[in-house]
């Protein structure tokens, strides 16, 4: 509530400065009051430098009250006319995975990583989720080579040691790796 406050005040004080509306939307996110935080996000003005951050802060609060179809629609409208968005192209992979639409997940992954490069150690996390969503969809030898690239960019990353590991075993692979 004194965060709040103190935004609000902020607010008052600096109308033109448009991280604070981002700080409020995210404070209301907190809360769980996501239709609150989306209002905050579309009031910022289209000519904004965080209006792309807060379309798609709206997109992902859509998808948390229940909306998933929208959040993918409005995401993917946006990918569109901006496809090196990379907040958006993340976003849109992992509500399309979640969504269990597993080859449009890879797809979406695979065009962030277009746009990074896939170079990068903070890479390692795109090679991971598009590794589970090529799992998912049954082409595990596409998945396997994600892991492995994951695992050249970060080593010791828990996550993708675990979900390599555990899909050998499963697979009958590779078991003295696995373990």
């Amino acid at each position: 509530d004194i965060a709040l406050v103190l935004e609000r005040l902020a607010q008052y004080l600096d109308p033109r400065n448009d991280t604070i509306p981002i700080v409020i939307g995210q404070l209301y996110d907190g809360a769980g009051q996501h239709d609150l935080a989306n209002a905050i996000y579309d009031a910022l003005p289209a000519t904004s430098l965080l209006k792309p951050m807060a379309v798609v802060r709206v997109a992902d609060n859509l998808d948390a009250m229940g909306d998933r179809k929208e959040a993918i629609r409005r995401l993917s409208n946006i990918v569109q006319l901006n496809p090196n968005d990379i907040d958006a192209v993340s976003v849109l992979g992992d509500l399309l995975r979640a969504d269990k639409q597993y080859i449009a997940s890879a797809e979406a992954y695979s065009k962030a990583l277009a746009v990074t490069g896939g170079d990068s150690p903070g890479d390692w996390r795109f090679y991971y989720v598009r590794g589970i969503a090529n799992e998912r969809s049954d082409r595990f030898e596409l998945a396997e080579n994600d892991f492995l690239r994951a695992l050249e960019l970060n080593p010791s990353q828990p996550q993708v040691l675990n979900y390599l590991g555990y899909s050998w075993v499963d697979k009958g692979m590779h078991l003295e790796r696995a373990l």
